[in-house]
């Protein structure tokens, strides 16, 4: 298809981001944590919001991603949306959370510069 090889590609109603990510991501930004990089989603992000939600931990946090809304599964791994950038493709990076805690996790592969993407799991 011809939007397989589109940099932006049309968002249709069902490829909207969870209303969790999109709360975190917001208040992310109003906290003005949020990686200027990280704002390549915005509009995506913003638009599935709940102003009446607000996550415990909004995300983890590293120079060249961010987990949003992150999920203990497991003994050492989190779920969420992934926003990340090529350099952190397949390295492990310290993550900071919304209390100063942190934790060591890989970052899977990431194939093009920035990546949005739903239910990854990082260990």
């Amino acid at each position: 298809m011809y939007t397989d090889f589109c940099f932006y590609k049309p968002v249709s109603e069902g490829d909207r981001p969870d209303y969790i990510y999109g709360s975190a991501y917001v208040k992310l930004i109003h906290d003005k944590r949020l990686p200027p990089w990280a704002l390549f989603c915005y509009r995506d992000l913003s638009i599935s919001a709940n102003a009446g939600y607000e996550p415990e931990i909004c995300a983890l946090i590293c120079e060249d991603a961010v987990l949003l809304h992150p999920e203990k599964v497991g003994r050492n791994s989190y779920e969420g949306l992934l926003l990340a950038q090529e350099s952190a493709s397949e390295q492990s990076r310290v993550f900071h959370d919304d209390k100063g805690n942190t934790v060591r996790l890989s970052i899977p592969h990431v194939g093009t510069k920035l990546i949005a993407q739903e239910g990854v799991t990082l260990s």
